[in-house]
């Protein structure tokens, strides 16, 4: 799935009924009719990066669900415990300005999970999956 050129969204719900929902190179939107209490939520990212500010805020209304994110070289796996209460805007710069100081503008959003995750708001997990065992 993460080679694809489109953007994928596969849902198990807790039932074990599985959606798969096709988007384009940017985007994909499930359907707001799928019950998403307790389920799994997979989507791919085409270019390397964890989660946008669309993803962010389809994933903080949905505190019982655990997503997964994949791209090329990363599996991200995240669960909101509770919605945000700062704007986006907030978040990506404090993901800049510590980029900055590690000169790696490509580690943005890794650092603002981070925040979220030591500041309580999500359990946020990333694996590399060429270098794990």
């Amino acid at each position: 799935m993460a080679c694809e050129l489109i953007e994928h969204n596969i849902i198990v719900d807790k039932y074990g009924n599985v959606w798969h929902t096709e988007g384009d190179e940017n985007y994909v939107n499930p359907s707001d009719k799928i019950d998403l209490d307790e389920a799994i939520d997979i989507h791919n990212h085409i270019e390397p990066h964890s989660f946008s500010k669309d993803d962010l805020y389809y994933m903080q209304n949905k505190l019982n669900t655990m997503f997964y994110l994949v791209d090329k070289n990363n599996t991200y796996r995240v669960k909101f415990l509770k919605k945000l209460d700062m704007p986006y805007n907030d978040l990506y710069h404090y993901g800049l300005q510590e980029a900055d100081k590690i000169n790696d503008f490509s580690k943005v959003e890794d650092f603002y999970m981070e925040y979220l995750k030591d500041k309580g708001y999500v359990l946020y997990e990333k694996y590399n999956r060429n270098t794990r065992m």
